[in-house]
């Protein structure tokens, strides 16, 4: 919940500060045309010590609330920017995740290919067919030798 300052705040301030307005417009001005009598009342003070005191704190209490509504609202914002930051952050990792899984796929696809291809060149050649059908097939001086051999022994 966010706490800023209302309008009953500065409406409270805005009663003080011309309460010491009216105060210190109350100074009636001097009989006297003397210049020197009229100076001496406009540097007199015009409220006393108490009521000084009084009003000082009560402007030090408005100063203490708009203060403190301020620092509250600048938490909330920076905690609010934090939380987006965190956001932001788990939407650029998973982006990356993504991204290195897309290339991940695209270099399995071109292994893939490569692959096929090599295996389908392996195809072409079919050794065992290849090997099946050249065993079937006599050749002409198949066994020659041994049969050479063969014969001195007999």
């Amino acid at each position: 919940m966010r706490a800023s300052l209302s309008s009953s705040h500065i409406e409270a301030c805005h009663t003080t500060l011309q309460k010491i307005r009216d105060r210190l417009d109350k100074r009636d001005a001097p009989a006297s045309e003397k210049p020197i009598l009229k100076i001496k009342h406009h540097l007199h003070w015009p409220l006393s010590k108490s009521e000084t005191s009084e009003l000082l704190s009560e402007v030090e209490r408005h100063k203490s609330t708009f203060s403190l509504r301020l620092t509250v609202d600048e938490m909330h914002d920076l905690l609010h920017a934090l939380e987006q930051q965190d956001l932001l952050i788990n939407s650029v990792a998973e982006l990356q995740a993504d991204a290195n899984r897309k290339r991940m796929e695209d270099k399995e696809r071109q292994l893939d290919k490569r692959r096929r291809r090599i295996l389908e060149s392996f195809d072409t050649l079919k050794p065992w067919e290849t090997h099946e059908s050249v065993r079937k097939l006599p050749h002409p001086r198949t066994g020659t030798s041994l049969k050479a051999r063969l014969s001195g022994y007999g």
